[in-house]
C-alpha cells in the first residue's frame, strides 16, 4: 500500500494492491541504537560526577554557568517568528537538487513557548505552534496556500536535572515529551488546503548532558521518540470487504542526536552552534483491524527508512535582565524526500531541505 499524490489537495486513495507512487530504491541507515548510545557514552566524560571541594565559590552570571531552564517559582515566555522558502529537494544521493516543475514550498511560522520551574530541579515546557504553508508549481494556476495562520501541534515536555554541579557547571537532565495532534490534519477542510498538523500523537523520551568550560558549554542530547498509529484524514485504504474508507497511518518511530557548543566571550551575547541527526522508521499503512489490536493489519514501506542531517546557529543578546532577542539559522543538508508527505506539508515526516530562519523575543517573571 502507498499514498496516492496525484492530487495534492484533497484526499489521497490507497488501492489495495497498487503502488501508485513507488518507494524509492531501499537505503540502510544506522539503527537508532547508535544515536542513542553513542552520544551516552561522549557524555559519560563530560559531567563529572560530583565538584571538587577546593573549587572557588564564586559564581560567574554567565548564561553557560547556570541551567537553561528556569527556576523555582520563575517563568519564562518566548513569542518567534521563522520563515522558510525552497524550490530543492532531497536527490536519490541525499543531498539537495533543484525540485522538478519549478516546484517551491514556503512555511510561515508563528510559535509561543512557555517554561515554569516546578522545584529547584524540575521544569515544565509548552510550545503552541501556528504555520502557514504554501506550495507552487508550473502545474498550478495560483499557489496552494492557506488563507490565514493554522494551529500545528502541540508540544509538551518536562526536564529533570537529576545530576548536577554548580562550578563549573555540568548537570545530567532526563526529558518526557509528549505531542497533542491539535493541528489541522484534513487537507481542504474549511480554513486549511494544506496540513498543519500530522494527526499522529507522540511519546518520546529523551538525556542530555551540559557542561562547562570556562566561556563555552558543551551540550549532548539523544531522544526517542515513540508514534502512536492512529486513523487519517488525508489517506484511504480498500477494506476486505470492497469499502473504502479511511487508512491507519504509522509514520515510524525517530531517534535523535545532537551536539550543541555554547559560546559566551560577552555577558552582552550568547552563542550556540549545533548539529543534529534524526533517523526515522519505514511508515507502515493498512486498514484497521477489528481484534483489540487495532493495527496488526499496517504494512510496511520499503524503502522509507530516512536519515536527516542539519547544522544550525543562534544568537542572543541581552536587552535586559529580564528580556532576550535571538536570532536562529538551520540548514537542513542530507535526507531523503517521501513524496506521498512532501505534497501534503508534512515536514514531521519528510522534511524538506534549505535554510530556516527567524528570531525570538524572550521574558523572564
Amino acid at each position: 500500500m502507498a499514498l496516492d499524490v496525484a492530487d495534492t489537495t484533497h484526499a489521497h486513495k490507497i488501492p489495495g494492491s497498487v503502488e501508485l507512487c513507488p518507494a524509492p530504491p531501499r537505503t540502510r541507515f544506522p539503527r537508532p541504537f547508535w544515536f542513542l548510545v553513542i552520544p551516552l557514552l561522549v557524555a559519560t566524560v563530560t559531567v563529572p560526577a560530583r565538584a571538587a571541594d577546593s573549587e572557588s565559590a564564586a559564581v560567574p552570571t554567565r548564561v553557560v554557568s547556570v541551567p537553561l531552564d528556569p527556576p523555582r517559582g520563575e517563568f519564562a515566555l518566548e513569542v518567534g517568528y521563522g520563515y522558510r522558502t525552497t524550490t530543492e529537494t532531497f536527490g536519490s544521493d541525499g543531498f539537495p537538487v533543484q525540485a522538478e516543475a519549478g516546484a517551491r514550498w514556503t512555511v510561515q511560522a508563528w510559535e509561543v513557548a512557555a517554561a515554569y520551574g516546578l522545584t529547584d530541579r524540575t521544569s515544565l515546557h509548552v510550545t503552541l505552534p501556528v504555520l502557514r504553508p504554501s506550495l507552487d508549481h508550473e502545474g498550478l494556476e495560483s499557489p496552494i496556500t492557506n488563507p490565514g495562520p493554522a494551529p500545528g501541534d502541540t508540544s509538551i515536555e518536562a526536564h529533570w536535572r537529576f545530576r548536577e554541579r554548580r562550578r563549573p557547571y555540568g548537570a545530567w537532565v532526563a526529558m518526557l515529551h509528549v505531542s497533542a495532534p491539535t493541528g489541522v490534519d484534513a487537507p481542504g477542510s474549511p480554513g486549511s488546503a494544506l496540513v498543519t498538523g500530522t494527526g499522529i500523537p507522540e511519546l518520546g523520551v529523551g538525556l542530555m548532558a551540559r557542561r562547562q568550560l570556562g566561556p563555552a558549554a558543551v551540550r549532548l542530547a539523544c531522544a526517542y521518540v515513540l508514534r502512536i498509529a492512529q486513523v487519517v484524514p488525508y489517506a484511504t485504504a480498500e477494506y476486505p470487504d470492497g469499502t473504502t474508507g479511511l487508512a491507519r497511518l504509522h509514520p515510524g518511530n525517530a531517534a535523535r542526536a545532537g551536539f550543541t557548543v555554547e559560546l559566551e566571550p560577552r555577558p552582552i551575547l550568547w552563542m550556540a552552534l549545533d548539529a543534529t541527526a534524526e533517523w526515522q522508521g519505514a511508515y507502515r499503512l493498512g486498514t484497521t483491524s477489528a481484534r483489540w489490536f487495532p493495527s496488526t493489519q499496517l504494512e510496511p514501506t520499503e524503502g522509507t527508512e530516512r536519515l536527516y542531517l542539519s547544522a544550525g546557529a543562534d544568537a542572543a543578546f541581552p536587552l535586559t535582565d529580564t528580556v532576550t532577542v535571538t536570532l536562529f539559522g538551520r540548514y537542513r543538508f542530507f535526507g531523503k524526500t517521501l513524496p506521498e508527505f512532501a505534497a501534503l506539508g508534512l515536514e514531521a515526516f519528510s522534511p524538506p531541505p534549505g535554510l530556516w530562519a527567524g528570531g525570538a523575543v524572550g521574558f523572564r517573571f
